[in-house]
């Protein structure tokens, strides 16, 4: 098990990422505090310089209207600018828009990923994940390396992003939408799903 384990360090490190394991300090101190945290976190990118800041998550729906990308864009943008990181999910849509609105706000910007940070999904967002690496954001999961965009995963991604961050803001989800399924809290209580901070 420990030499598997140490295999899957020097893949992770081959690709310019790394492991955070729950009990190391380096472990996101919320997502320390959420119910059931996953032990093991990969994360490629600026990751100390992301969580160094307080974030804030932005998500909603993949067939969003224009208005909500362009609102999507201009929050994110906006919080960015003032020092704020942003996090979401890299999925059509929303997530999408809030990506691009913090990355051209100047600031920083975690995609949360159902995937492994080996993979890029949707592959119309690998140049994307190509700006916010660049711009000193980082990539991550809590699946390990070769992991497939499978739907079931998806959940627990949501469960990050609201862990990482002191709030989430929907900004267009229909009821049927993963988007207001944040169950990330400290207490155990139900999720908040109308962006109330902690």
């Amino acid at each position: 098990m420990e030499a598997r384990a140490e295999q899957e360090l020097e893949r992770v490190k081959a690709l310019d990422g790394d492991i955070l394991i729950l009990d190391d300090g380096s472990y996101p101190a919320l997502l320390r505090e959420i119910d059931d945290p996953p032990i093991v976190l990969y994360v490629k990118g600026d990751w100390q310089g992301c969580f160094d800041r307080p974030c804030v998550g932005v998500i909603g729906s993949r067939t969003c209207s224009t208005y909500g990308e362009n609102a999507s864009e201009m929050l994110a943008r906006d919080l960015a600018s003032r020092g704020i990181t942003i996090v979401s999910g890299l999925a059509r849509g929303i997530d999408t828009a809030a990506h691009r609105g913090a990355i051209r706000g100047n600031g920083k910007t975690v995609a949360v990923i159902g995937t492994g940070i080996d993979s890029v999904y949707p592959r119309e967002n690998t140049g994307l994940v190509r700006e916010i690496l660049a711009s000193g954001g980082c990539i991550v999961s809590q699946f390990p390396l070769g992991t497939p965009p499978l739907k079931e995963n998806f959940p627990y991604r949501n469960r990050i992003i609201s862990g990482l961050s002191y709030g989430v803001l929907i900004v267009e989800a229909s009821e049927r939408s993963g988007s207001p399924d944040h169950r990330a809290t400290r207490d155990g209580a139900k999720s908040r799903s109308n962006g109330g901070s902690r």
